[in-house]
Parts: structure tokens; C-alpha cells; sequence
């Protein structure tokens, strides 16, 4: 879904894992004239507009003025576009360089693969919204993009060198030990991972039991596509795909549009987590909710009623709660960054049965490293248009 976000609220909209996804001025403007409202006679203002207005179920009806004659709004979005005061993102495309000018290297920093292409400005302000986003984030970077052109026989050279590497690696050893169980056949992706060697058949070891649930990088898109095709897929495209595999109710769960980032998981003293929850339930969530309201993800999934509901700090509907992205029981704060609205079943079952054994034998105080499952956005699960 493309959306359009003003410079200053990227580093709460969107996660680390998000920002390579973030268009270019050019292709940000051509979604702009599908998704958005460019007729100047809809604005009382055009100079002093935050944002146009999202197309949501008319079409659009303005039409490009000839060349010599202003078209106010169109002509302010392109301009911010190009300076980066406004942000376009589609969180569902998958990453090219014809389209996507950033991607996060191998140190975890985010960086623009040409910046004389592009005014210093727009440049400036995606990796300083990068920066601050992963200091909310307690400072944990996303992993390095992995920068395959899809449609296209172009790969980047350093990911085919690595190519060789990756088929003995712990990573795939984790695919493999999804695969076996999504499809209920354990032990013969296990023989694959042990006929692979290295450390393919270390990274299945450590991924087959439920208490490191949070690693598992499921990939449903890449298990539903084998299973119904028998087709395979190259090693940078299994890296590129972001799914989890979880329980709720018994019953194996996928859920897409997460990231499964790395962190050192520090469990909180009660005193302190209860002062911060009983903050969140007294002013926090409500204080949440009522940002939520006008919001273009709200607006796209939820009623005018439901909305209304939002403003007055109240859940919009039965079935959904405020989750914490990072817990309140590790470190993680009330500020709204940390904060989502999300569907109860099964994709909040799903999240809390996996951190529960995720940090089932930690004491109060205590720390280790684990894999913790994070879903994206403000609403979850998004919707799309």
C-alpha cells in the first residue's frame, strides 16, 4: 500500500526494516497522481496543506494543467517530494534499485546508492528519520537489504558471491527447519539440512523448538508457492520474504508484514513495569487511540462510527487491543512509536504465545538474546486499498 508521510513523523511510522522500501521523488509522485487528491479547488489552501487527501473509493478527476500554467497542488507535492519534506513508501513492493534510492549495508546503516541523483535535502532527511527510528528501536539496526531486481536478470555483485556461501548457512538451515514444519515433514527437511553441512544443519538445530519461536523465519508466501507450484526460489529471494510462523489456539499461524529483528531482552523489576502499565491503561492507550483516529490507516479500515470511537480514546471495535511492539516486561517504553492497534485474533494470540516462551525461564532482572517478532505500522493487520 503507498502512503504518504511527512518528513518529521517517518521515524514513528515506519520501522528500520522499512526505510530501503522508501520511492524515490519520481516514483513517489507517480503514485501520488493514482492514490491522492491533486484538484486545487478540494484545498482552501494550497500553500499551507500538510498532506493531500487520500483517494479512498472515488476516482481521480484532476487532470494535469498545460505546461506554462501553475497547478498549485501538484506543483508543491513534487517540490516536497524532491526536497524530502514528504516521504512515499509502498510497504508491499519488494526492493529495486529502478525505484528504491536506499538500502541498509552490511553495518546496519542506512545508505543512498547514488546521492547525486537526488536533492541533499531529501537524502538528509530519510537516513536522519533512519537514524532516530533505530535510537527508539534501543539502537537495533535492521539487517542488510538484500538487493535483488525483480523482473530484471540484474544482481548485485556482492550478493552473488554470496550465494555459495548462504546455501551452507544458518539462515537456510532456518527456512529449512520452517519448511519442515509447516508441511508436517520434519525429518525430511532435516536429512536436507544435514546433506547441505556447515552450518545449515546448526541453524536447523537451533530453530526446531518452540521456545525459540521468534526466529523462526517462516516465509508462508515462499511455502504456499512450492507447495502449490513445486517450484524453488534463489537464495536472495528467501531472504528478501518477511513471515512468521506462531500458535494460537493450538493451531500453526502465519502472519506477513513483521520483522523478526535481534535484541538483548532484559527483564524488567515489577515495580517498574507496573508504574509504566498503569500509565499506559490510564493515559497512554487512550492518548493512542485519539492520534489514530484521522489516520490514513484508520480511515482505511475502520467506520466513521468506529473512528469516532478512536477520538474519544476508546478500542474502535470489539476484538482488538493496543499492543507494545518491544514489551513493557523488557525495555521497551509507552511512547506511540512503540505502540499498535491490533487485531486480537489470532495475530495478538499469536504475538504473546510466542514472547511468553520466548522468555519463559527468565527471572526478574535477567537478560539473554532472542529473536522477537514485531508487527509493522500503527494498524495491524494493514489493509490493503
Amino acid at each position: 500500500m503507498f502512503t504518504l508521510y511527512q518528513s518529521r513523523d517517518i521515524e514513528r511510522a515506519l520501522s528500520p526494516e522499512d526505510f530501503p522500501l522508501i520511492l524515490s521523488p519520481r516514483d513517489a509522485l507517480a503514485q501520488v497522481e493514482t492514490h491522492y487528491d491533486l484538484e486545487p479547488r478540494r484545498y482552501s489552501c494550497c500553500g499551507f496543506f500538510e498532506l493531500p487527501h487520500r483517494l479512498y473509493s472515488g476516482r481521480q478527476t484532476w487532470q494535469r494543467a498545460p505546461a506554462g500554467y501553475a497547478d498549485p497542488v501538484y506543483d508543491r507535492v513534487k517540490h516536497w517530494l524532491e526536497i524530502g519534506w514528504l516521504i512515499g513508501i509502498d510497504l508491499m513492493a519488494h526492493w529495486s534499485a529502478f525505484h528504491h534510492p536506499f538500502h541498509v549495508n552490511e553495518h546496519g546503516d542506512l545508505v543512498c546508492g547514488d546521492p547525486g541523483r537526488y536533492h541533499s535535502w531529501y537524502v538528509h532527511e530519510v537516513i536522519s528519520g533512519y537514524n532516530r527510528a533505530v535510537a527508539a528501536r534501543r539502537s537495533v539496526k535492521a539487517a542488510p537489504t538484500q538487493r535483488f531486481n525483480y523482473g530484471s536478470a540484474y544482481t548485485d555483485p556482492e550478493q552473488h558471491a554470496q550465494a555459495g556461501k548462504m546455501l551452507n548457512s544458518k539462515s537456510v538451515g532456518r527456512l529449512l527447519a520452517a519448511g519442515g514444519i509447516y508441511n508436517g515433514n520434519i525429518a525430511a527437511f532435516a536429512e536436507t539440512a544435514q546433506a547441505l553441512g556447515g552450518e545449515a544443519a546448526e541453524g536447523y538445530s537451533q530453530i526446531l523448538n518452540e521456545k525459540t519461536a521468534g526466529s523462526v523465519i517462516a516465509l508462508s508466501s515462499l511455502l504456499l508457492a512450492v507447495r502449490r507450484t513445486g517450484n524453488t526460489m534463489s537464495i536472495s529471494e528467501l531472504e528478501k520474504l518477511h513471515s512468521y510462523l506462531g500458535k494460537a489456539k493450538g493451531k500453526q499461524r502465519f502472519l506477513e508484514q513483521i520483522s523478526v529483528v535481534k535484541i538483548d531482552y532484559l527483564r524488567r523489576e515489577r515495580d517498574d513495569y507496573q508504574l509504566l502499565r498503569n500509565q499506559f491503561n490510564n493515559r497512554v492507550r487512550p492518548d493512542f487511540l485519539k492520534s489514530l483516529a484521522a489516520d490514513p490507516a484508520a480511515l482505511m479500515r475502520f467506520t466513521p462510527a468506529q473512528r469516532l470511537e478512536m477520538a474519544k480514546g476508546k478500542i474502535p471495535a470489539r476484538g482488538w487491543s493496543v499492543h507494545h511492539k518491544i514489551s513493557l516486561d523488557d525495555t521497551g517504553t509507552n511512547d506511540f512509536h512503540n505502540l499498535i492497534l491490533i487485531k486480537n485474533d489470532p495475530e495478538h494470540t499469536v504475538f504473546t504465545n510466542a514472547q511468553r516462551r520466548i522468555v519463559s525461564e527468565l527471572e526478574y532482572g535477567q537478560s539473554k538474546s532472542v529473536y522477537w517478532p514485531i508487527p509493522k505500522g500503527k494498524i495491524y493487520p494493514q489493509r490493503q486499498p
